[in-house]
């Protein structure tokens, strides 16, 4: 008889550096791994759901937990019930996580309207077709210092009403890129001129997850925009196979790459 043999472990971290290998992936992978080292070390732990201020929870009066608010999400029980077509029912309990919406007027090319959705995400491209990607920490990344890549432009809809408001504080990012584009403080004319389609996102998890969140693609053109939006290496103008390539690594941000694939 055979010998049984032990499944052998797959290794995630591994598996996303194979990924990466290869002579043409070369200045995508060192522009990660430089980016990388640039990063602080960031750690996760387990703390109890409410904190009396920031996470407040809402009991029922039998006592139980009806739901958990916060500034962006909201945590609360969900009874899903499913009637069949001979009119029997089935049904069951449990959490969701509601990403909380926020109401954006925008000046767009069919005129002005009003927006209501939990977030925006840009996908910035090139006449090439190339991406504009950056990195980011994200708190429960499995990746080497929570790093995954993702577009620079990534905003909720209350931070993105503020900042079209006047409150640059809220998004500096979002600012700074929406006044370099438009080449003025006056960022109004933004998605009117400069986003050629706005578009629903697809849902990231509709079992457990519901969040609205609003796509939207804008193009550059002009060599010294295209260099400046880098911010000296900061950012990288990446082919579409390069953002292939890091989504299969899974480094890749999920809105991000719903975005970039309803984008192209």
């Amino acid at each position: 008889m055979k010998p049984e043999l032990s499944p052998k472990q797959y290794n995630r971290e591994i598996q996303a550096q194979r990924i990466l290998e290869g002579e043409s992936f070369t200045e995508l992978r060192t522009w990660y791994q430089e980016r990388l080292k640039s990063f602080p070390e960031y750690s996760v732990k387990n703390a109890d759901l409410t904190d009396g201020s920031n996470w407040k929870a809402k009991l029922t009066p039998e006592g139980q937990v009806e739901e958990v608010d916060g500034g962006f999400f909201t945590l609360k029980g969900q009874t899903i019930t499913i009637t069949k077509p001979d009119g029997t029912t089935m049904g069951w309990t449990q959490p969701g996580l509601l990403q909380k919406e926020g109401s954006v007027t925008i000046l767009t090319s069919e005129g002005v309207e009003e927006i209501t959705a939990s977030g925006f995400v840009g996908v910035i491209k090139d006449t090439d077709g190339n991406i504009l990607l950056t990195l980011a920490q994200e708190p429960f990344a499995l990746t080497p210092k929570k790093v995954l890549a993702r577009t620079p432009i990534q905003t909720s809809a209350a931070k993105l009403a503020s900042v079209l408001s006047g409150d640059i504080s809220k998004d500096k990012a979002m600012y700074e890129f929406m006044s370099t584009v438009t080449e003025s403080e006056n960022i109004s004319t933004f998605f009117g001129e400069h986003a050629q389609d706005i578009f629903p996102l697809p849902y990231a998890d509709a079992n457990r997850i519901q969040a609205t969140n609003i796509g939207f693609v804008t193009t550059i053109s002009e060599p010294a925009m295209r260099e400046a939006v880098t911010k000296n290496g900061q950012n990288r103008w990446c082919t579409l196979k390069e953002v292939s390539q890091l989504a299969k690594a899974g480094i890749l941000n999920g809105h991000t790459a719903a975005a970039v694939l309803a984008a192209n």
